[in-house]
């Protein structure tokens, strides 16, 4: 759990300044591992961040820049964790805690530069513990192990989203992340892109139909695989670091509203039939459709 006790203030000079801290406790267990040495990383269940936010409207309702301190605690659960990764070893060797956003800096902007156009950006940096990776399960590749890098992570994230609606009728919207994890004590950012981007739209067709799209895409990311060597004339497995490839899927999908409670509704995925894996060892289906209906109560 956690909070963060804010004290707002706004000038007239379009300066405006939030003072605040952000307290946590992780219910979860304050260590974590390490799967090489079995020491504990040390990292207490409370925390304690700055929540320091300054703000200039360069022209107001127009363009503001910002900038700050922070932090704060990501809760993490097993429900969670397969959901992102059902393919997540099982077990007590398993082991699962909150991750610890350290003391972060930041800065950005958000404009809108014309009717129904929105813009925005910006730069994280923080130092964070007990970020989780998904690597292949040594013994077994086709499952993930939860692993941690027992020192402090330098992450880098930067963000930037454009959204342009009209009239109610269509939306269409952009969203990039670049995350940099600078891991000391593992091989590679396990499981952990160092790209996304989404293209998204909506179009409202009539008054019952509703048509959307979406264009995902992932860079590669690394997983653990084997490589066979020759010595002394006998193959020899060994283990090694692995890429993936980059995940590019197109959906399409079309809902017709009926009467206000009923709706049916027909989607397309992965249009592109690329075999892409998310994860290594895990090839994704190729073109897929489903289609249903929907009640509401």
């Amino acid at each position: 759990m956690q909070i963060t006790p804010a004290y707002e203030l706004t000038g007239k000079t379009g300066v405006s300044l939030t003072l605040g801290a952000t307290l946590g406790y992780s219910s979860e267990p304050g260590t974590v591992p390490d799967r090489n040495t079995d020491q504990p990383n040390g990292v207490p269940k409370t925390a304690v961040y700055p929540a320091l936010r300054i703000g200039y409207a360069i022209v107001p309702e127009k363009l503001q820049i910002y900038g700050g301190l922070g932090g704060a605690l990501q809760r993490v659960t097993r429900y969670d964790l397969t959901q992102e990764n059902p393919w997540l070893a099982r077990g007590a060797s398993q082991t699962v805690a909150d991750a610890h956003q350290g003391v972060s800096v930041y800065g950005g902007f958000t404009a809108a530069p014309a009717s129904g156009l929105e813009v925005a950006a910006r730069a994280t940096f923080s130092r964070s513990r007990n970020l989780y990776f998904y690597r292949n399960a040594v013994t077994d590749t086709t499952k993930f192990d939860l692993v941690y890098d027992p020192a402090s992570i330098g992450v880098v994230n930067v963000h930037a989203e454009v959204l342009y609606s009209a009239a109610e009728k269509v939306r269409v919207g952009l969203k990039a992340d670049f995350n940099h994890y600078g891991v000391k004590n593992l091989d590679q950012a396990f499981g952990r892109p160092s790209f996304i981007g989404t293209l998204y739209g909506t179009y409202n067709a009539t008054d019952k139909l509703l048509l959307g799209a979406n264009l995902y895409y992932y860079a590669p990311n690394y997983g653990l695989g084997y490589r066979t060597n020759l010595v002394n004339g006998l193959p020899v497995q060994e283990v090694v670091s692995r890429q993936t490839n980059s995940v590019v899927d197109l959906s399409l999908r079309a809902d017709y509203r009926i009467t206000p409670k009923f709706s049916i509704f027909a989607m397309g995925n992965n249009l592109t039939n690329r075999h892409y894996q998310r994860y290594l060892n895990y090839q994704s289906q190729g073109i897929n459709v489903i289609g249903g209906a929907a009640y509401s109560f």
